[in-house]
């Protein structure tokens, strides 16, 4: 009888911290966003000496772009001329938002180039004229820490990083709309306008 009420007592317990760590980690888990389900997508583009991040805008396209649109001022080629291309953004951090689905490709402007890994992407060849791609989920937690090449690629290897944050999903869509904002303002001091 002893033994009974002991296994069932260890049972119950067993039980009881089943319970509790999978409603904390479901409750963790709830702080969901747009891109807990459907994935943020961002093209990674790699160039002698530096990391170029493209976000589609709230539309969730890209706008297009091609190489004979680079220029010093647009170094991925975006077509300005595209309706798609209106609101996305460039960066030259990674920033994304805890807990995201995420899809990302990565190719290089000049040479081969390739990231680290970090804790939401991991270590890739950047392949000039091949866009690979990678699937990935963002922690849980907000983190950041350093997006470097590892791939000698020049003089000014040391100098290719950046920064990767993953930040609360409001403090994602405030860095989006900064960005944006930035980007029209870049937009109308070019055609002289305010």
């Amino acid at each position: 009888m002893k033994k009974l009420v002991l296994s069932l007592g260890l049972i119950i317990i067993a039980l009881g911290i089943y319970l509790f760590t999978d409603y904390y980690f479901q409750n963790r888990k709830t702080n969901s966003h747009r891109y807990t389900q459907s994935p943020l997508k961002v093209d990674i583009y790699g160039k002698q000496f530096k990391w170029i991040f493209h976000y589609p805008g709230n539309d969730g396209f890209f706008g297009s772009t091609s190489g004979a649109l680079i220029t010093e001022e647009n170094e991925i080629g975006l077509d300005p001329n595209d309706h798609w291309s209106k609101d996305d953004i460039i960066a030259y951090e990674f920033v994304v938002p805890t807990n995201a689905k995420l899809e990302t490709t990565l190719t290089s402007l000049d040479l081969i180039h390739a990231t680290i890994e970090t804790p939401i992407h991991g270590k890739h060849d950047a392949i000039p004229g091949f866009k690979i791609p990678m699937e990935s989920t963002t922690p849980l937690e907000s983190i950041s820490g350093e997006f470097a090449c590892s791939q000698l690629c020049g003089k000014g290897h040391n100098d290719m990083t950046t920064t990767y944050s993953v930040v609360s999903y409001e403090e994602f869509e405030e860095w989006m709309n900064k960005q944006l904002k930035k980007r029209k303002k870049v937009e109308s001091a070019e055609n002289g306008t305010k």
